[in-house]
């Protein structure tokens, strides 16, 4: 039993002065903070490009509406409008949100920051639907646009765009922007 314990004792000894296998301890150490990292930056960067696309395609509808296209009379054809500008987003017609409103020069009052985002498939409540009032003639609008879309890595990427979100829901994407409607003859 003695001799049994000694010869534990020796190959344990030897054991810790063993060096191989470090390089996979420090592998196994930092594989999965880099990945990490990696794929934070990946999600946060493809992110932003979607943001910037969704400006993008919120400017070209809003030059459509100070042409005065006729196609353009609902918040249903804008947002068919921006969503077919906007190619980067697969399903950009199951979650976009328009609100366009007239600011009241008179007053200044503010609009309300809060902006009508819902996820795919929840009901729309008719209170919280967006309003959609093209303007008169010489009018500022002010056109807020959101777009949900579905994280490709899970909240583990969250931290890249620096948002804090309860399991399984979708990254919001906010374009605004304003115009001055052309005068009507």
């Amino acid at each position: 039993m003695i001799a049994m314990i000694t010869k534990l004792k020796r190959h344990l000894r030897q054991f810790g002065k063993d060096e191989q296998g470090t390089a996979t301890l420090e592998f196994v150490l930092a594989f999965p903070l880099i990945m990490t990292i990696f794929l934070a930056s990946y999600e946060a960067s493809f992110t932003m490009l979607k943001g910037v696309f969704l400006e993008r395609s919120t400017d070209i509808a809003v030059r459509q509406l100070r042409l005065g296209n006729p196609n353009l009379t609902n918040a249903e054809d804008l947002e068919g409008f921006i969503c077919s500008q906007l190619s980067i987003v697969a399903d950009c017609d199951e979650s976009i949100e328009v609100a366009l409103q007239s600011v009241d020069t008179a007053t200044w009052s503010p609009r309300p920051t809060n902006i009508p985002c819902r996820q795919r498939n929840e009901e729309i409540v008719p209170l919280l639907q967006p309003t959609f009032d093209s303007g008169a003639s010489n009018e500022l609008m002010f056109v807020r646009v959101c777009v949900k879309i579905k994280p490709f890595f899970g909240n583990a990427t969250a931290f890249g765009l620096g948002e804090i979100r309860p399991a399984g829901a979708d990254f919001n994407i906010i374009a605004t922007t304003a115009f001055v409607n052309e005068p009507r003859t």
